[in-house]
């Protein structure tokens, strides 16, 4: 009986440890910024934005989000007003633990910059509210990255003498890190196709100069075939990341066969996966999207195939 009694102690303990390791909380990241956040001009911005290398180099021990909102500003009196959007109040509910603040290349059209003395006011506005928040959380202001030619008003030399300066001051006046996007991103013109948005490397670059500032360190990363974490299956690679609220997975074959086929799983990955190995072995992907319990309702066909691009 005594050593029932131990195994039942040993095994409670250990479940709930396997348990605390499970809900271990993760850090939250918010990623506040304009369309170069949002990953404007990225094909598929869910794998290339930087906020998703972002969270592809930090790996499991942290949630990145994107809150990127296309032509916004950080004036309140220019043209389109971060702070006026649902998306900064989706930002500040977040609570997060950490939060990057890449705004100002938009406050740079002529237009807004005539604004410009509201700026130092109007960006100490959002470091307060997120300071304000319970999660008391870090927070790195950006410089803008470079611009390459003016374009849609977007004007580098008001962002070098004037919008990088503003950032300085409210940076020193809070004791704020500052990312310096803007030499970073300088010699490379030909990763920004329209001289404004970075294409998938110059926003790796980014994501890369931004993972130094959090962590310290640099990164080896390089760019993946699809999105989320990467790690292995049966000696291929495999990435785990959510679509569309749901989970999914995909796992590539060494040499994919010819036509590129894919095997799906709608459920149950890796459960009696006999043939999944043996049509990985032969070229296809094995890819699982979770649609349980929609039992093959015109709905999870939809979602089904809308993910198929990926």
């Amino acid at each position: 009986m005594k050593k029932l009694i131990n195994l039942l102690v040993f095994v409670l303990v250990a479940g709930l440890n396997g348990w605390a390791q499970e809900a271990a909380p993760v850090i939250r990241v918010a990623c506040v910024g304009n369309s170069i956040t949002y990953g404007s001009g990225i094909a598929n911005r869910d794998r290339d934005s930087y906020p998703s290398v972002l969270g592809q180099m930090l790996g499991r021990g942290y949630e990145v989000r994107n809150f990127g909102f296309s032509a916004r500003t950080l004036l309140m009196k220019g043209d389109y007003p971060y702070m006026k959007e649902q998306l900064f109040r989706d930002a500040l509910h977040y609570n997060p633990d950490i939060v990057i603040i890449k705004l100002g290349t938009n406050d740079s059209k002529w237009f807004n910059w005539k604004f410009k003395a509201g700026f130092p006011r109007d960006m100490q506005a959002m470091v307060d509210a997120f300071k304000a928040l319970p999660s008391r959380p870090k927070i790195y202001l950006c410089y803008p990255p470079k611009v390459y030619r003016l374009q849609f008003c977007i004007n580098d030399s008001v962002i070098e003498h004037g919008v990088i300066p503003a950032i300085d001051r409210i940076a020193k006046k809070n004791g704020l890190p500052v990312i310096d996007l803007h030499t970073a991103l300088s010699g490379m013109p030909e990763h920004f196709p329209d001289y404004v948005h970075p294409d998938p490397a110059g926003a790796h670059k980014i994501a890369e100069t931004v993972y130094r500032a959090i962590t310290g360190c640099e990164s080896s990363h390089r760019m993946q075939a699809f999105p989320g974490f990467k790690s292995e299956w049966n000696g291929c690679d495999r990435y785990d990341f959510r679509y569309k609220g749901r989970d999914a997975i995909v796992v590539v074959p060494k040499q994919a066969a010819k036509g590129n086929p894919w095997i799906w799983r709608p459920a149950f990955f890796d459960a009696f996966p006999s043939v999944d190995k043996a049509l990985l072995g032969k070229g296809f992907h094995v890819v699982y999207y979770d649609v349980t319990h929609c039992y093959g309702n015109p709905r999870a066909v939809a979602r089904v195939r809308s993910f198929i691009p990926i």
